[in-house]
């Protein structure tokens, strides 16, 4: 079987076919035991993955459109509390987000596999795969096993659709589905997002002063997270595209800019700015000028201003005390353990996935986020993994540039320069947040590495014409 752009697809034969017919025998006991929203789930969750295992590409369109908007199941299920500020087996007992991430990881694995799918050979690829193997020893060796597999899941479902978005989305019109299947996932949480601008009804309110408001995600920092990705991919659509399709990036960037700012996520909005910026620097200077002009009107808002002041107390002074208080802890747990051996493999690889909730809630009594991934990163993986993790993040930056580089201005160009500026930007952001493992960003942020290194390879196959396709930009920028 052939998907409409020429890509393979998995037919359904030996052992898949063992496996659907085992989630099936499941899913019929679940439905009879169960209350009837989880057997709900449970159906859809087939279905999905019957969707998976014969068209992946429609199986990754159908991910990307709804994962923007799955919180909505804890939101008003009462369950956002436990989930969006709690962490570990709690979160994977109730998350449906959990389900997405296992048939991510299954039937894209699966698909990969049968097709051999040349994970290791995409930019940033070996080290992707040897930070989940250290991931993976920290599981083995965890006190937790389900808290550990549970921060660890959702960093493999990334690395399974980045290399699924490199292969399935290998022509420019597959490329094009993908960047509209992100403008879809957009149309809920930017609704419920203008609903609670509006009535005041969020989540999160600081000092009582303003709302900050958190769209379909359990955070505001999520829903910024994932604003800045739609900013900076539809920004950069609005120059290259035509008809409606320019008038729907040119929507999209208006709307996701003043749901950022009332997101009031200082980081998502210092990532945008370094897109922007970014941008700006690479291909149009215009945004050069403007940049300072929208600066100046966010600045006008009270509520802005407010949010600015003393950038560096606040939240910003609790991140330190959290920073200081949990690399203290990793030195005394990596340093007193019995025998050198131990200490060397709990400072190199690291105390595994899930480590950072366990060693702050030994200091606070309850899990608290690091709100760091450099130093999340070090607890959890170790310094190799750290290590790793800066090659990964430089390695992209350094694709993305080249791919950049090689494709002439077209739609195709733009998704390049939007991932190109977002891996400037991300590594930024980890700074103060958690970017790196959120699944609520990562199936978009690998989706466009993926894309970008479909892009790099196109142009790479382009007889010396440097990605000049007249056939296929045009049906790349076609409206609908």
């Amino acid at each position: 079987m052939r998907a409409m752009d020429g890509t393979a697809t998995v037919s359904l034969t030996g052992w898949p076919i063992f496996a659907v017919i085992l989630a099936g025998l499941l899913l019929a006991l679940l439905v009879n035991a169960a209350p009837l929203a989880l057997a709900a789930g449970a159906v859809l969750a087939l279905l999905f993955l019957l969707l998976f295992f014969g068209r992946p590409d429609l199986g990754m369109l159908v991910a990307l459109v709804a994962r923007a908007s799955t919180d909505l199941a804890l939101v008003y299920a009462g369950q956002a509390a436990a989930v969006g500020g709690a962490r570990g087996t709690a979160r994977a007992l109730v998350s449906p987000n959990a389900g997405l991430v296992l048939i991510l990881i299954f039937a894209g694995g699966l698909f990969a596999l049968s097709r051999r799918v040349p994970l290791l050979a995409l930019p940033g690829g070996q080290p992707f795969a040897l930070l989940l193997a250290l991931g993976l020893l920290g599981v083995v060796r965890s006190q937790d096993v389900l808290l550990a597999l549970n921060e660890w899941l959702p960093i493999v479902a990334a690395f399974v659709a980045y290399g699924l978005a490199a292969h399935v989305f290998r022509r420019p019109a597959a490329i094009q589905r993908a960047i509209d299947a992100l403008a879809v996932s957009f149309v809920l949480p930017a609704l419920l997002g203008f609903y609670q601008l509006a009535t005041g009804h969020a989540s999160v309110r600081v000092n009582e002063a303003f709302l900050r408001i958190n769209g379909t995600f359990v955070h505001p920092n999520a829903f910024g997270l994932y604003l800045a990705l739609v900013l900076a991919v539809f920004a950069c659509q609005i120059p290259t595209q035509k008809g409606v399709r320019k008038l729907l990036a040119l929507a999209i960037t208006a709307a996701s800019s003043v749901l950022l700012i009332a997101t009031f996520a200082r980081f998502a909005w210092i990532g945008a700015v370094i897109v922007l910026l970014t941008v700006g620097v690479l291909r149009y200077r215009t945004l050069l000028a403007l940049l300072p002009l929208l600066v100046a009107v966010a600045l006008a808002v009270p509520s802005v201003s407010a949010r600015l002041q003393n950038p560096l107390g606040g939240s910003f002074e609790d991140r330190q005390g959290i920073w200081q208080a949990l690399v203290r802890a990793w030195e005394a747990r990596t340093g007193t353990s019995e025998g050198s051996l131990v200490i060397a493999v709990d400072r190199l690889a690291g105390l595994g996935p899930g480590a950072v909730d366990t060693l702050t809630r030994e200091t606070y009594g309850a899990p608290v986020a690091s709100h760091d991934d450099y130093l999340r990163v070090l607890v959890e993986y170790g310094l190799l993994g750290l290590g790793l993790y800066l090659v990964l993040m430089l390695v992209l930056i350094i694709s993305a540039y080249r791919v950049w580089r090689a494709c002439p201005p077209s739609a195709l160009s733009s998704v390049a320069l939007a991932f190109l500026g977002l891996t400037v930007a991300y590594p930024i952001m980890s700074l103060t947040d958690q970017v790196f493992g959120a699944t609520q960003n990562q199936i978009y942020f690998w989706t466009l590495a993926g894309l970008s290194a479909a892009i790099g390879r196109l142009v790479r196959h382009d007889d010396g014409d440097r990605g000049r396709r007249p056939a296929a930009q045009d049906d790349f920028t076609a409206s609908p």
